[in-house]
């Protein structure tokens, strides 16, 4: 982006990103005690990971009481209007709920970093100075209890398609952990947030910010495909996204709903691989089947 994000320009892009589930508080364009970006364009340069160290559950099972959108009101109330601030003002640009529900609090410059450091480590590159994280990185508070790697399925969907659509935003090269650093990256001595390696992180965003929709079709469904090639199902799609994904196909590959038809080269490429001595490498087995839904290789 070669110049300052405005505010349309910032819900159009979280309004497509493909979150389920979008609030936007209540003043969630206002400037907040004049502070004003610092990044380049003044814009933005990272989001940084937080959790809250508050939450109704640890559990992961997206059918517990404490993983409903509702139960987690209260976190997202105090990170919006955070009580130690006079007056009282976000702690974090976002918030993200168990239910994987995203709140935006505001588009501007928040307190949320506090006091650290980038220097001597792999973010060094975003020239930011001592304890001015605020005006160079968005804040994200993952709502989480804190005390191990907790967050649900549905918090790291958000949250991987919250980076992608940051990313195209703001023009930031990829979605690496260069751009989406945790708190403890930012302040290792005080802060222990998030509880989640950053290769994990990595790993769920090539899990969940790519094309396929995370459904997982029917087998038998595919192999009709297969039996007639011309068809444009949405089952054909899903396969086409998930082999995209994972690396198979040409680089700008972008399967198309209802006008994908059967990837025939794209799983020639695929058994070449994983089944040289197939026949047909062409067509889908069950193994194949689960590597790529299930084990995504």
């Amino acid at each position: 982006m070669s110049k300052s994000v405005s505010a349309d320009q910032f819900k159009k892009a979280i309004d497509g990103a493909g979150i389920e589930s979008v609030k936007y508080w209540s003043g969630w364009k206002n400037e907040w005690r004049g502070m004003k970006w610092k990044g380049k364009n003044n814009n933005p340069q990272f989001l940084v990971l937080h959790h809250t160290a508050g939450a109704s559950t640890d559990s992961t099972d997206p059918k517990h009481k404490g993983n409903q959108t509702s139960a987690d009101e209260g976190q997202a109330k105090f990170v919006n209007r955070h009580p130690s601030f006079d007056p009282s003002l976000p702690a974090s640009q976002f918030t993200l709920r168990r239910s994987g529900h995203l709140d935006v609090n505001t588009f501007n410059v928040c307190y949320h970093a506090g006091e650290g450091s980038f220097k001597g480590t792999e973010w060094s590159g975003h020239s930011v100075p001592d304890n001015a994280g605020n005006s160079y990185g968005l804040g994200i508070e993952i709502v989480s209890k804190g005390q191990k790697d907790d967050l649900t399925e549905a918090q790291w969907q958000t949250l991987a398609r919250l980076a992608v659509a940051l990313k195209d935003l703001y023009g930031w090269k990829d979605t690496s952990t260069y751009y989406f650093p945790r708190h403890k990256d930012w302040a290792p001595k005080r802060k222990v947030d998030i509880k989640a390696s950053n290769s994990k992180v990595q790993k769920k965003f090539t899990e969940y910010a790519g094309q396929w929709d995370g459904h997982t079709p029917d087998y038998d469904v595919l192999k009709k495909a297969d039996e007639d090639r011309t068809l444009a199902s949405k089952a054909v799609w899903r396969l086409a996204c998930r082999l995209a994904d994972i690396g198979y196909g040409s680089k700008n590959w972008k399967p198309e709903l209802y006008v994908q038809t059967w990837p025939v080269k794209t799983m020639i490429e695929y058994n070449e691989r994983w089944a040289p001595d197939m026949e047909d490498k062409s067509v889908l087995g069950p193994k194949a089947f689960t590597r790529i839904f299930e084990e995504g290789k």
